[in-house]
């Protein structure tokens, strides 16, 4: 499994789930999903959802996918990245083999739970 060097690590991993959770409920809003579609949608219960718009849930790469999909976006607007074709969310995600994306999930979800502390 490749790691992004430590110095770097803070850069590219940070994770604001409450930004997050705000950029999720605008979507849903300005698309006029409810909470039930979107959780419908998206595999998850109506409360995940409410959580994840709180910013009080973590959300996997697997989720992440899952909720592109249900909102009709991408990576880099749900996660509140401004576009730049090079570093873009979406691009890096699609070159990843389906073990590095499950090895960069996990990686995710440990520094999510490290900044927490």
């Amino acid at each position: 499994m490749q790691c992004i060097g430590r110095e770097n690590q803070e850069e590219y991993m940070e994770y604001k789930g409450l930004a997050v959770g705000n950029t999720i409920k605008s979507l849903r809003i300005k698309k006029n999903v409810s909470v039930f579609e979107l959780a419908y949608r998206a595999k998850i219960s109506q409360s995940h959802v409410y959580q994840l718009e709180e910013g009080s849930n973590k959300m996997s790469i697997d989720l992440l996918y899952r909720l592109m999909d249900a909102l009709d976006t991408d990576a880099n607007t749900i996660l509140g990245i401004k576009e730049n074709n090079e570093n873009s969310v979406d691009e890096r995600l699609k070159e990843l083999s389906p073990k590095m994306k499950e090895n960069l999930t996990e990686l995710f979800l440990k520094t999510i739970d490290g900044v927490k502390k």
